[in-house]
């Protein structure tokens, strides 16, 4: 996967076929920095030739794997320091909608009564984010948000279940009393 310059801001990843895409309608320039894991330094596009239109190359390589266990992303050393060339993190879908279920399962339990509807889930992806987050060592956020949906969906669990167990006892507790 290539990542390219552009207006001072680093774009990518991208695979082989999308960059000469975007060479040959003019988005980018034979003097645009390319760069991808393995290589030392930003090189101009027009010195890769597996880059340049034409080459079948592209086409037929499958983009390289990312391994997201590797570490964090370094730049380039010549790079370093300059701003909008390292990627920023973005927040893990699952973590956000992890706190969302377990918020709503609060509000659910003590409306109607359906609040593991929603704890169930919150639980569930709170435990996939988590995971995710801690593969894509630092290139994702939201860990927080995970663990909030984790303890607020296990607390709404928790205490449906004590709620439902409390009613059960209750119900048989008044059927023996009534029966002669």
């Amino acid at each position: 996967m290539w990542y390219f310059e552009q207006n001072g801001q680093q774009r990518g990843p991208e695979d082989s076929a999308q960059i000469q895409r975007r060479l040959a309608q003019g988005e980018l320039s034979g003097a645009t920095l390319v760069w991808r894991d393995g290589m030392v330094n930003w090189e101009p596009l027009s010195q890769i030739e597996e880059l340049q239109p034409g080459n079948s190359l592209a086409s037929n390589t499958a983009p390289a794997p990312v391994n997201p266990a590797a570490g964090v992303y370094t730049p380039p050393q010549h790079m370093q320091g300059v701003p909008g060339m390292v990627p920023q993190p973005s927040l893990n879908g699952m973590a956000l909608a992890s706190m969302i279920l377990a918020i709503c399962s609060i509000v659910f339990t003590f409306g109607c009564g359906i609040g593991f509807v929603f704890a169930i889930p919150a639980v569930i992806l709170g435990h996939i984010a988590r995971k995710q987050i801690r593969e894509w060592n630092q290139l994702q956020t939201g860990d927080g948000m995970a663990l909030a949906g984790l303890i607020m969906g296990y607390l709404m669990l928790a205490f449906l279940l004590i709620g439902f167990v409390s009613i059960g006892v209750s119900l048989a507790t008044d059927a023996s009393s009534t029966s002669p």
